[in-house]
C-alpha cells in the first residue's frame, strides 16, 4: 500500500527539522539531503511498527544519527543516477572566527561530529546520547573532549585568554554556530532531497507517499541565508562540468532580465537606513526587530566574553541605550525568538544546571530596561522527540510560544507553568491568535483563529508544490501555465494569483505576506508582489562567486551589511 496513514503528516510537520539536523551532521547540503531521504526511506517502511510503538520523530533522528556513523555514508554515492550540480555552499556567521569553528568542525571524524551535535544542538545528556549511538558514556564523553580539544586548537581560543574558561567558550561558541549553520539550510539541500528520492534506484521504487511528502519539506524551512554560485534562480538549475560552464542555457527568466532595477535608495529611500555596521568601539552588532520607526533592537557581546547585551539604537541619531544584560550562566543558547510587544521584551535560553534537567527558559525585560525576569521554564527533557520551542510572542499579559514537535501554550508574564491551549494538540503558532497545521502540498495549509474560532483552509490546486502560506496569501511553485515551473501568489481562499519572477525564493517567507526576495547573477532583488516594483537590494557577489540572500520573514524588519554599512529596511514604510 502507497499511502501510510499519517506518514505524509509527520514529513510535513517534522521535515523541516530533520533536515536541519542533516545539516549539522553532515555540514553539506547534499548529503544532507541524502541522509534525510535515507531515514524517511527506513521511517516510511518501519511506520506501522512505529506509529503503534514508539515516537517518530525520535527513531528518525536516531537512524539519522547512526547512518551518519556507518558504512551507509561511505557508500551513498553508488544509489544515484548522476552527481548533483558542482555548487559551492557557505553559511554566512556573523564573525570569522564563528566561519573558522564551522570549517573545523567539519574535519572532524563522523561519530566526533555527531557527539558534538547531539550534546551541543540537540541538548541531550551523555546517557541519552550513548543510547542513539550505541556507545558507552565513557565513549561519549571521551568523544566530547577530544572533539571540544581539536576545535579549541584551531581557533583563537586559549584557557589563559578567558580566564581559564576557555571550554565554557568554546561550547558556546559551538552551540552558537551549530544554531545558526542549522537556520541557513541550503536551498539546494532541498532541491537535492526532491530529486534524490524521485531518481534513486532502489529493489522497490520510492512510494508517492513519500515523493509527495518531500516536497513539504523542500518549502517547510524558514527564512535562511544561502550563498550559492548560481544565482539566477531558486528552481533547481542546469548541472555545471568541471570547469564550471554550464552545460544548458537556463530559461528567460520571465520579469526580469540580466539587469538590475534601481538601488532600494532610489526605489524606496523612505524605507532604508544606512548605519555603520560595527558600532563606535568596533564592536560587531545583530540587529533582531524594530521597536518603532526609528528604533533598532540590537544584541552585542562582551569582548570575547560569553555576555551578551541588549540594546535600542537609534536609527536617526545613532545613539545606543542599553536595556539589559542577558543572563547567561549555565547557558548555552543565550537569546532565542526576539520579541516584543506591549512594552514588554521575551526571548528564550537553553539551561543546564548541575543536577538537573535541560530547559528552555523564558525571559522578559521592559523595553525601557531593568533586570531580566524568569516567565517559565519549558522541559526539554527529550529534545529528540519534541524538539526546541521555535515560535514565541508577548500577548497581553502572557507570552505564547509553540513547540517544534506541535502544541500551543501560554503562560503569564509575571511568572507561572505553562499551560497547553486547549484545542492546539500537533498544531504550531504562525502569527497570534492563528496556529495551523500542514499537509502535504502546503506548509500552514490549514489555519484556525484561537480568539475567534475563524478556520482559513488554503486552495492548493492539482500540479502545485513548494506551497507556504501566511495568514491572508500564500506562493509555491505550479506545473500549470507553461513549459516550466511557474512561481505564483494569491490569496488562501484562491483569489488574485498573479505570477511571480522565477528567481524568487521559494522557503523564504515574504516580508509582510507581500516582499519576496531572488538572486540573480549580479546581486539580489527585492519585489514588491502588491504593486510589481522590484529595487536592487545592494548585496553582490563575493570573491568565491557566492550571493547571501538577506535573511528574512513575515515581518517587517530586513537588516543585511553591505561593506562596511549595514542596509536596515523598514518595509512597513513602504506604501
Amino acid at each position: 500500500m502507497d499511502d501510510e496513514p499519517g506518514f505524509d503528516d509527520f514529513v510535513a510537520e517534522r521535515g523541516e527539522a530533520l533536515l536541519r539536523y542533516a545539516y549539522v551532521l553532515t555540514g553539506n547540503p547534499h548529503d544532507a539531503a541524502d541522509l534525510t531521504q535515507e531515514a524517511l526511506t527506513r521511517l516510511r517502511a518501519a511506520w506501522p511498527r512505529v506509529r503503534r510503538k514508539t515516537d517518530a520523530l525520535g527513531y528518525a533522528r536516531t537512524t539519522m544519527a547512526r547512518l551518519h556513523i556507518s558504512i551507509w555514508r561511505r557508500r551513498r554515492r553508488e544509489h544515484l543516477t548522476g552527481e548533483p550540480p558542482e555548487q559551492t555552499w557557505e553559511v554566512v556567521f556573523p564573525s570569522d572566527e564563528d566561519r573558522g569553528l564551522w570549517k573545523e568542525l567539519a574535519a572532524l571524524p563522523r561519530r566526533q561530529r555527531a557527539v558534538l551535535v547531539l550534546r551541543y544542538y540537540e541538548q541531550l545528556t551523555d546517557a541519552e546520547i550513548a543510547e542513539v549511538l550505541r556507545i558507552s558514556q565513557g565513549t561519549v564523553r571521551s568523544q566530547v573532549s577530544r572533539g571540544l580539544d581539536k576545535l579549541r586548537s584551531a581557533v583563537s581560543t586559549s584557557p589563559k585568554a578567558y580566564g581559564g574558561h576557555a571550554m565554557t567558550e568554546i561550547e558556546d561558541k559551538l552551540s552558537r554556530v551549530l544554531s545558526a549553520a542549522a537556520e541557513q539550510v541550503p536551498e539546494q539541500a532541498r532541491i537535492t532531497l526532491s530529486a534524490a528520492v524521485r531518481e534513486r534506484r532502489r529493489p522497490r521504487r520510492a512510494p508517492a507517499a513519500l515523493l509527495a511528502a518531500v516536497a513539504v519539506v523542500v518549502v517547510a524551512g524558514g527564512a535562511g541565508t544561502a550563498v550559492r554560485t548560481l544565482g539566477a534562480s531558486a528552481v533547481p538549475q542546469p548541472a555545471v562540468n568541471a570547469t564550471g560552464a554550464q552545460k544548458s542555457t537556463p530559461p528567460p527568466i520571465p520579469g526580469w532580465d540580466d539587469d538590475l532595477p534601481p538601488h532600494i535608495e532610489r526605489v524606496w529611500p523612505q524605507a532604508l537606513h544606512k548605519i555603520p555596521a560595527r558600532l563606535p568601539d568596533g564592536r560587531v552588532y545583530h540587529p533582531q526587530l524594530l521597536l518603532d520607526d526609528r528604533t533598532l533592537l540590537v544584541i552585542t557581546r562582551v569582548g570575547a566574553e560569553k555576555r551578551r547585551l541588549l540594546w535600542s539604537y537609534d536609527l536617526v541619531s545613532g545613539k545606543l541605550r542599553r536595556i539589559a544584560e542577558f543572563p547567561s550562566r549555565n547557558s548555552t543558547l543565550i537569546a532565542e525568538n526576539v520579541t516584543v510587544n506591549g512594552g514588554n521584551i521575551a526571548w528564550w535560553a537553553s539551561y543546564k544546571e548541575p543536577g538537573k534537567q535541560r530547559v528552555a527558559r523564558i525571559w522578559t525585560v521592559p523595553v525601557g530596561g531593568g533586570t531580566p525576569r524568569k516567565v517559565t521554564d519549558v522541559p526539554l527533557e527529550d529534545v529528540m522527540k519534541k524538539g526546541h520551542i521555535r515560535a514565541l510572542e508577548v500577548v497581553g499579559s502572557d507570552v505564547v510560544f509553540s513547540r517544534e514537535s506541535g502544541g500551543v501554550y501560554t503562560a503569564p508574564l509575571r511568572g507561572g507553568t505553562p499551560h497547553l491551549v486547549p484545542g492546539t494538540e500537533g498544531q504550531h503558532l504562525l502569527r497570534w491568535p492563528w496556529v495551523g497545521s500542514h499537509s502535504k502540498q502546503a506548509v500552514f495549509a490549514k489555519l484556525f483563529n484561537i480568539k475567534t474560532r475563524e478556520r482559513r483552509d488554503a486552495v492548493v490546486r492539482p500540479g502545485e508544490k513548494f506551497v507556504r502560506c501566511g495568514v491572508n496569501r500564500c506562493y509555491g511553485h505550479s506545473s500549470s501555465g507553461g513549459p516550466g515551473p511557474r512561481v505564483f501568489a494569491r490569496d488562501r481562499d484562491g483569489s488574485r494569483e498573479q505570477t511571480l519572477p522565477s528567481v524568487i525564493e521559494v522557503g523564504d517567507d515574504p516580508g509582510l505576506e507581500r516582499f519576496y526576495k531572488g538572486a540573480l547573477m549580479k546581486g539580489v532583488v527585492l519585489h514588491d508582489a502588491l504593486t510589481g516594483t522590484s529595487a536592487d537590494l545592494g548585496v553582490r557577489q563575493d570573491k568565491q562567486g557566492g550571493i547571501s540572500t538577506p535573511d528574512g520573514g513575515f515581518d517587517r524588519l530586513m537588516a543585511y551589511q553591505v561593506g562596511k554599512e549595514m542596509y536596515v529596511v523598514d518595509l512597513a514604510a513602504i506604501e
